[in-house]
């Protein structure tokens, strides 16, 4: 069900990352209950607290700032790559891509920011649309 966004977290250099278990999981419901992650009510669906919901968050969120910081690293790399620029725009839209490109050269203070709803989001389509 989720192999096509292994696949993806994997290309991402995320699979070994602590939250990756929580990403797929969340994937997973999505899918069973055919929502996006704003309308995904894990509290409910998961029977956790509030605050396991935030810590459940907070480790998919470094996790995914890996998968930025990987990601970013490929295309200063691969600059033209066509698989990656679809991720680029699918999972964390490019410009936050292209920021964190222009931190790890140096060139920018700040790198790219992540949003949890757009990664799920995105991945959820890439599945999609791989299946």
């Amino acid at each position: 069900m989720t192999d096509q966004a292994t696949t993806i977290l994997k290309a991402l250099g995320m699979s070994s990352e602590r939250g990756t278990s929580d990403i797929l999981h969340v994937v997973k419901l999505m899918k069973i209950h055919h929502l996006n992650d704003r309308s995904l009510d894990l509290v409910k669906i998961l029977g956790i607290s509030n605050h396991e919901k935030k810590i459940m968050e907070q480790r998919m969120r470094r996790a995914i700032k890996v998968g930025l910081v990987n990601l970013s690293n490929q295309l200063i790399d691969n600059p033209y790559d066509e698989g990656l620029s679809n991720h680029a725009n699918n999972l964390f839209d490019y410009e936050n891509v292209h920021a964190q490109m222009l931190h790890q050269q140096g060139k920018q203070l700040t790198g790219g920011r992540i949003t949890l709803q757009k990664f799920m989001d995105g991945l959820i389509d890439e599945e999609s649309f791989h299946d």
